[in-house]
Parts: structure tokens; C-alpha cells; sequence
């Protein structure tokens, strides 16, 4: 195994032990503007369900992601960034699953869409 999978690998079973009430987050990119910023602090909740309009982070890839629920089936969620031009979401890799999600945004307040 190489030092990344290693890396990888000790990060996928940290966040399975460890289950935070709130995450603070620092937002990266410019796919949620104009609702969120890169750079913006926010909040999340990791025990409010998500709901369709909700900003929700999740991890895919490797990688903790911030977008909003445009629909929901089930077990999955289809995600969209709000900055669609910039956004790499659902429809380029599809639904998420529900298990994904590690948290609802809780601050800043934002207007729900759709």
C-alpha cells in the first residue's frame, strides 16, 4: 500500500468512528455563489435530515463537497451546485447516497431553493 491509500484509508475509517453533532467548515471553490463564497465559514449539522432545497456536505471522492438537494429518491440525492456553470455535481457522476451526507448547512442561514 502506498503512503496515500494509507492516508486515505486511516481518513475513511476516522470519520467512521467519530460521528460530530456540528462540523465547521471553510468553504473552497466558487460552485454554491452566490450563496456561499470561497473562504465563507459555515456550519453543518449532522443530525438534521436533509430535505430538498437543503445545502448539504458530503463526502465523494475523497473529498468533503458542499452542494444542494435538487431531488431525492429513497436513498439517493441528486445534488447541484448553485454556480451550475462552475459546479462538477450529480449530473456529471449522478446521485449521491444517503449515507454520504455528513451534515445539513446550519449557519449561515440560507433561503431553501427549488
Amino acid at each position: 500500500m502506498t503512503t496515500q491509500q494509507l492516508k486515505r484509508t486511516w481518513k475513511a475509517k476516522r470519520r467512521s468512528l467519530v460521528r460530530w453533532p456540528f462540523y465547521v467548515r471553510r468553504v473552497s471553490g466558487s460552485s454554491m455563489e452566490p450563496t456561499l463564497f470561497s473562504g465563507q465559514i459555515v456550519v453543518f449539522c449532522s443530525f438534521v435530515k436533509p430535505q430538498v432545497g437543503s445545502v448539504i456536505q458530503f463526502q465523494h471522492d475523497d473529498l468533503d463537497k458542499v452542494k444542494r438537494v435538487n431531488h431525492m429518491e429513497k436513498e439517493s440525492l441528486f445534488v447541484l451546485g448553485d454556480n451550475q456553470e462552475q459546479s462538477t455535481d450529480s449530473r456529471n457522476w449522478g446521485a449521491i447516497n444517503i449515507n454520504q451526507v455528513q451534515g445539513v448547512l446550519l449557519w449561515p442561514r440560507v433561503r431553501q431553493r427549488f
